[in-house]
């Protein structure tokens, strides 16, 4: 047993400490993309769109870095 692997069945994160800076990448780009999307609809003056759309951008680019990190890798399928 290695330490790393102290806990067995902890799956790909590993400790409780990777929630933690897995909570930061989730909202690092939902906040940028709000942001962006705040700025460029104070300089077109299309409230609330960009707002909107970088939002959702940034919602969509946090579910996929979580998966992404939380996703089992190699199971694509090829079980032997």
């Amino acid at each position: 047993m290695t330490s790393g692997d102290s806990q067995g069945g902890r799956g790909p994160l590993g400790s409780p400490l990777a929630f933690a800076s897995l909570g930061f990448e989730m909202l690092a780009p939902i906040l940028l993309g709000a942001w962006v999307g705040y700025r460029l609809d104070q300089w077109r003056d299309t409230r609330p769109w960009f707002l909107v759309a970088g939002l959702l951008l940034g919602i969509l680019l946090s579910l996929v870095g979580f998966f992404r990190r939380v996703w089992p890798k190699g199971n694509g399928g090829n079980r032997k």
